[in-house]
């Protein structure tokens, strides 16, 4: 038990009609809620554990059927829970966290939480340009910029403002997103592709500083970029973001909003031209202190892979809500068949590996195997396909391979007592990530993060044993993922079950975990977090919420991004 508190669960509260559980580590058989009103506790309503014994023994306690906003504690003959809420507004200081951590995380902005840090960024480019790189955002507790992370969260906030139209905003989604946009804006090249940067201080000597990024003076210092092209995902991301961001300014500034248009169709010519032959990606140069495996993380991009087409397709999409165009149409029709012939397929009730994707059609390593990428891409990207273009002919196909993953989800998340979904899945002898690539994955054993056998993927005449971890590096990113996306299949498929499944990954992230915390640690992941609640509320029973603020459970659903490595938000 990592924990001291024997009632594990989510510490923000609850919607008044969502899902309502908690995992209990105690002896006791039954739970009475209490209501706190006038200063006096009393009993509302009265239940039973499901005892699950996976990571100890654990009970879960449901009570879903209590609905009436107020302030309430659990009780058991061992003790009392915490107080917790149920509050049509119990998302909404979350929601307002979020939007202020972007402000926070500002790089070379006097509101960033230091100021006006690393001004001097630069490049001298082979053509003798001096181009100035500073702006954009701090993804996570250290002072680096990833673009394949922090476009993730600019793009989720960016959908946030487009759906929700928060009341409260007072123009500060438009700075982050003009702020960041800018930022990535300057990374372009004339060729269209990203300048690359490993955010390796100038002067950065391990003598003097250490092995790691832990001396301060160091880290202020002006970064080093490359003049040579970042990562694949960095570049679909920043498509996405920078369409979104388009659409964003159109009513408000024309000329803000045809830079960002313009920016994106020169990233997406690129992707389409030089860029399509883009693959085995190394870094420039390698952070310090356990970088060393890094380049894996980008194995599972090249031509005809699971994880490329579904980022182009995700790019074309978004493309296409900016300025509709068959060409973007007909570019992710031509990856989403590729993408859909990359499904394992069969029937996920008796052999729940098939909703996986292999990564490519020659290799034996799937696509699942990716934390970051795969979640973020594949599942959303066959759902937004089917909701853009509903009448297309291959429709059905996008929807019939969504459909397994959910169900996949479903099932697999009763088998523990959080309720998580699995992270990552891998054939027998083919894990991409079998030894850790960044140093702070914890190493220490823990029977949770065991492999688990998840079923049998058959390709060709070979049969592949699959398994699956429920945790993997940055696993929250990968838990609100699936929220997200968990959301939109039981709106686009009418399952409501679907949602209390979404609903227990939030509740992971918000507290209900073995480690009885949560906390948001930088803008990748922030944000996803802030669409998994925008959806959530949407597809409530019998609830009829708009996007706003009043409700953020609404665009945490949709603008959620969660970025941290620990049992956090």
């Amino acid at each position: 038990m990592n924990h001291k508190n024997r009632f594990l669960i989510n510490h923000t509260g609850f919607l008044p009609e969502a899902s309502k559980k908690f995992v209990y580590d105690g002896n006791a058989e039954s739970f009475t809620v209490c209501r706190l009103q006038d200063l006096k506790l009393t009993p509302v309503f009265e239940g039973s554990f499901e005892r699950r014994v996976q990571y100890g023994s654990y009970g879960v306690g449901d009570f879903s059927g209590l609905c009436e906003e107020g302030i309430y504690r659990i009780h058991t003959e061992d003790g009392n829970s915490r107080c917790f809420v149920i509050w049509e507004n119990a998302y909404d200081p979350l929601a307002r966290i979020l939007l202020n951590f972007f402000v926070w995380q500002r790089c070379g902005d006097e509101q960033g939480w230091n100021g006006a840090c690393h001004t001097g960024d630069h490049i001298l480019l082979r053509s003798s340009q001096m181009r100035s790189l500073t702006g954009g955002f701090h993804q996570s507790s250290d002072l680096r910029k990833w673009v394949f992370g922090t476009t993730l969260g600019l793009s989720a906030l960016a959908e946030y403002a487009l759906e929700a139209e928060p009341a409260r905003d007072q123009k500060i989604i438009g700075e982050n997103l003009w702020h960041g946009a800018k930022y990535l804006l300057s990374l372009i090249t004339e060729e269209g592709w990203l300048i690359d940067c490993t955010w390796i201080p100038e002067g950065y000597d391990t003598k003097l500083a250490g092995k790691g990024y832990g001396d301060y003076q160091f880290s202020w210092k002006n970064r080093q970029y490359y003049e040579s092209p970042n990562n694949e995902p960095s570049h679909w991301q920043t498509i996405k973001f920078l369409a979104l961001a388009s659409r964003y300014f159109k009513e408000s500034d024309a000329g803000k909003s045809e830079e960002c248009l313009a920016g994106a169709k020169a990233v997406w010519r690129y992707m389409l031209g030089p860029g399509s032959e883009m693959q085995n990606y190394d870094l420039p140069a390698y952070p310090p202190l356990g970088h060393d495996g890094m380049a894996r993380q980008y194995r599972g991009y090249y031509q005809g892979s699971a994880l490329r087409c579904a980022e182009l397709a995700g790019a074309a999409i978004k493309l296409f809500d900016a300025e509709p165009c068959m060409e973007y149409h007909d570019e992710a029709v031509l990856a989403l068949r590729q993408l859909s012939k990359l499904q394992v397929g069969g029937d996920v009730s008796e052999n729940p590996a098939a909703a996986c994707f292999w990564e490519g059609e020659h290799s034996d390593f799937l696509a699942n195997n990716y934390y970051y990428f795969f979640s973020t891409s594949v599942p959303i990207v066959l759902l937004e396909a089917a909701e853009t273009w509903p009448d297309d002919p291959d429709a059905a196909i996008w929807q019939g391979c969504a459909r397994l993953i959910a169900e996949q989800h479903n099932q697999k998340h009763v088998e523990n007592p959080f309720g998580r979904v699995p992270t990552t899945w891998h054939t027998a002898g083919h894990d991409r990530f079998e030894t850790p690539v960044i140093f702070s994955y914890s190493t220490e054993h823990d029977a949770s993060r065991d492999e688990i056998k998840g079923g049998i993927a058959n390709k060709g005449n070979e049969a592949f044993e699959v398994f699956y971890k429920e945790y993997s590096f940055c696993y929250n990113l990968d838990l609100i993922a699936a929220g997200v996306f968990l959301i939109k299949a039981a709106k686009h498929f009418g399952v409501p079950e679907y949602t209390q499944t979404a609903q227990r990954q939030l509740d992971w992230i918000l507290g209900a975990n073995q480690f009885d915390a949560s906390n948001v640690v930088g803008v990748f992941l922030g944000n996803f977090f802030l669409r998994f609640l925008k959806y959530q509320a949407l597809c409530l029973p019998g609830s009829q919420r708009k996007a706003s603020w009043r409700n953020p459970m609404v665009w945490i659903t949709n603008t959620i991004c969660p970025w941290s490595g620990g049992c956090s938000i």
